[in-house]
Parts: C-alpha cells; structure tokens; sequence
C-alpha cells in the first residue's frame, strides 16, 4: 500500500490566515524533543541547530493552533494537546519510512523487500542454499517468506500479494513469468503389500481400476492426475480411475494414507526419497512425466530493478 505523504493537518480553516501544510521534518523535529524533553539534546539528536530547532517546533504550534510543549526551567514536557498530537506524528513518520522502502524496489537492485513463496518441500531442491548466497551478497535486500501450494502461490503472485515464488510450471499460468531451474520425475507411490509394490518401473495402463489419493488444492491434483486420464485415453467422467480427494491434507499426509493401504499416489522423485521412511514402495513411470520447478514473477513485476536482479542472480546461480 502507497500512503500519500502531502499532509495538511489544521483543527478549523486557516486558509485564510496564511497557514502552511505540515512538514514531515517538523513532526520529527517534535517527536525528538518529546523524546529527550530538551530542545538542547534534541538538536543534537538530529544534528540542528536549538535555535532552528525552536522555530520549526514554533512553526508546528501556529499551524496547528495550540501549543505542543511547555517550556519549563529544566524539562520541556508535552501538553495534553501534544500528546494528543504525537501518536499522529509518529504513525506518519512510520508510514513515510515504510512507503520510501517499498518504493525502492522500483528504483534500487540492491535494496527493497522481496516477499518470496515457497510451497511445502521446497527444502528438497535445494533451492534455500541459492536464497542464503543471494541473502549475503545483498544484505539490504530483505527476504519475507510466505509457504503455501503452488496453485495458491500463483494466485498470491497475481494478487500482488508476494512478489515471487518457487512452484511448478505447470502451476503457472496467464499473466506469470516462469523460470525454469529444475526437472524432476513423477513416481508412483504403492502400498508395501500392493501388487505391483516390487517392480521397478510401471505403465500408466496398468494403473486403470486403481484407487489415487490426491489433495484437491495441490497441483497433483490438477495436473498430474490429468496427465494420467489423458494417457488411458478417456473421455467424459468415466475414466477407470477411482479418486480418493482429500480437502487440504498434506504430502506427508497423503504419503502416509498410501502406506496404510488407502491407495495409490504420485509425486516427484525427490519427495519420494524424502519420506521413503514411512513404508511405502516408490515405482518409475513409463512413458516418465515430467516435473519442472523454478521462479514464477508476475510479469508486472518483471521491470523493478530489485526483481531483475534477483531472478539473474537466482538463475545465474551455479552457472
């Protein structure tokens, strides 16, 4: 969110008595003598002179009307219309700081926020080491995670609500860039004690009649199991696969329902050897379907010098 920082704060009309919009020096100006109670350290604080400190706190009062401080022999405190004041005073300043911030991703490479998606097993790619180098090269550039499925990431990036993820391509779609780091595999994933638990690869023909476990928010779901059905050539609703749809489960979920017998499932091959430890057997897929994972940037935010710079280094990384 952009605040607009033109702040013109007045009690009644002073237009017609010459008044002047608030200056964003004159409210710091007033929270450093609130802070210190003494225009003789506040001054020194921000690096002004007292006497030029003194107009501009002088300056503050006229616009507003009423008197900020008392002036006493040895502490200068807040009046109780100052105290009223400078909660405002600070939220402003705050917010100033906070847009200036937020605005450097469109004007600096090496300093801003990137607020960053993950989805759930992003360790597995070793993805974080290329974030953690980048993190040390640019220590101004501030990295905020956010963890979800790789379909809700790309409806964050399109909400402008992060400004890159890490995701599978077939997640991404319409107005998002995709960058490609790495392939991987689908696998089966079967029940120890299931039928073809000892082979070492399998047909997706042989798969028709079996029971899928797949969580309806994930893009195995909505894309692999797609890849499946158009593989056995089936059309319409009638496709020889029974599919046991969980609502928002996890991989480690879904892993371990397949473990107890509840059915079968897919997933990468490295997310596979993850969880191996569970119990279940993994099987290789003939004809193989690939599994591409990489940066997706909305393409709005394909212009900001910081984003640049950030998909070159990431992609450039081990190169």
């Amino acid at each position: 969110m952009i605040y607009v920082l033109y702040v013109y704060i007045t009690f009644h009309d002073r237009t017609a008595e010459g008044g002047y919009p608030l200056e964003l020096h004159q409210l710091r100006y007033m929270m450093a003598v609130a802070k210190y109670q003494s225009f003789t350290r506040a001054a020194e604080e921000i690096n002004i002179s007292q006497s030029s400190l003194s107009t501009q706190i002088s300056k503050l009062e006229a616009e507003l009307g009423t008197k900020l401080f008392e002036r006493g022999a040895r502490l200068i405190t807040l009046t109780r219309a100052g105290e009223e004041f400078l909660p405002f005073a600070s939220e402003i300043c705050d917010k100033e700081a906070t847009s200036r911030e937020h605005m450097k991703m469109f004007t600096a490479p090496d300093r801003g926020v990137i607020k960053f998606g993950v989805f759930p097993g992003t360790e597995r790619y070793d993805f974080f080491p290329r974030l953690s180098e980048f993190a040390k090269r640019f220590p101004n550039i501030s990295l905020d995670f956010y963890e979800a499925e790789g379909t809700v990431l790309v409806d964050m990036l399109k909400n402008n609500e992060i400004t890159c993820a890490f995701c599978c391509a077939p997640d991404v779609c319409g107005d998002v860039k995709f960058f490609h780091l790495y392939t991987d595999e689908m696998v089966l994933i079967a029940p120890p004690d299931h039928k073809y638990a000892d082979r070492g690869e399998i047909s997706l023909e042989m798969l028709r009649g079996e029971t899928f476990i797949f969580s309806e928010i994930g893009s195995l779901y909505t894309t692999v199991l797609g890849c499946v059905m158009n593989s056995l050539n089936n059309t319409g609703g009638d496709d020889g696969i029974t599919l046991l749809k969980t609502h928002g489960t996890s991989l480690l979920t879904n892993m371990g329902m397949v473990a107890a017998g509840f059915g079968l499932s897919m997933c990468s091959e490295k997310a596979a050897k993850n969880y191996s430890a569970i119990g279940y057997r993994t099987l290789k897929l003939a004809p193989p379907i690939p599994r591409i994972f990489g940066i997706a940037v909305a393409q709005g935010n394909l212009s900001q010098p910081l984003v640049k710079n950030f998909i070159n280094f990431i992609c450039g990384f081990c190169k």
